[in-house]
């Protein structure tokens, strides 16, 4: 008979893909990439480089709200592509404090997933009001700034948790192609969708590119 999960072991498989950076410092190289997802067991980083499987490395985890925690651990996989790398690290030794810390921001993401929050970035009202209703109906939380600080602000709250947005041709003076340029520069982990003339297509492709961060990140 297979005993049930206790509290203590789901706390330690739970991951989620919280929003960071992460310096790996290594015996050969130091490595500076994204977390992709979080856990108290370890970390899932995207980098341009990697260290080698089985290295052993410091952990810098810089967490938003400006919090940076150490830990040790060894790098179990690295899978690559022609531009990339994904690292996956194990924790060898997580302090209490960076323990907690993790945890805390484990708990944030759990409630933003929820929320499948989508920041629409739109200056045409009309058409801003009818993609955020075609959102709703998808059980979608849409978000309408009214200027690109705006949007960065909302991006950069832990505490909103943003991974979708959805960008039309034009927003304040800016193109759309320049908008979705600068998102995937300074929020990398944001996925972005196009917003037409079809609001529903535009809040269909919202809800299938968060349900692919669900399936990427917390599968």
């Amino acid at each position: 008979m297979v005993s049930a999960m206790s509290g203590t072991d789901r706390r330690h498989t739970l991951r989620a893909p919280v929003h960071g950076t992460v310096i790996l410092h290594g015996d050969q190289a130091v490595v500076g990439g994204f977390i992709h997802n979080l856990s108290l067991t370890g970390v899932a980083i995207d980098a341009r480089d990697a260290p080698a499987a089985g290295d052993e490395v410091l952990v810098e985890l810089r967490l938003p709200g400006t919090r940076r925690l150490r830990a040790r651990g060894r790098v179990v996989r690295v899978e690559r592509d022609d531009e990339s790398a994904r690292i996956a690290v194990r924790f060898a030794d997580l302090p209490a404090d960076a323990e907690d810390a993790i945890e805390d921001e484990l708990v944030l993401a759990l409630g933003a997933v929820r929320r499948r929050a989508v920041v629409i970035v739109d200056d045409i009202e009309d058409r801003r009001v009818d993609v955020a209703e075609a959102m709703r109906e998808r059980a979608l939380t849409p978000l309408t700034p009214g200027t690109p600080l705006e949007v960065i602000d909302m991006l950069s709250d832990p505490s909103v948790h943003v991974d979708v947005c959805a960008v039309s041709q034009r927003f304040a003076d800016l193109s759309g192609g320049d908008v979705a340029s600068f998102l995937k520069e300074s929020f990398p982990w944001v996925r972005i969708v196009r917003i037409g003339s079809d609001v529903s297509a535009a809040a269909e492709d919202a809800a299938d590119a968060w349900d692919d961060v669900t399936d990427e990140q917390w599968g």
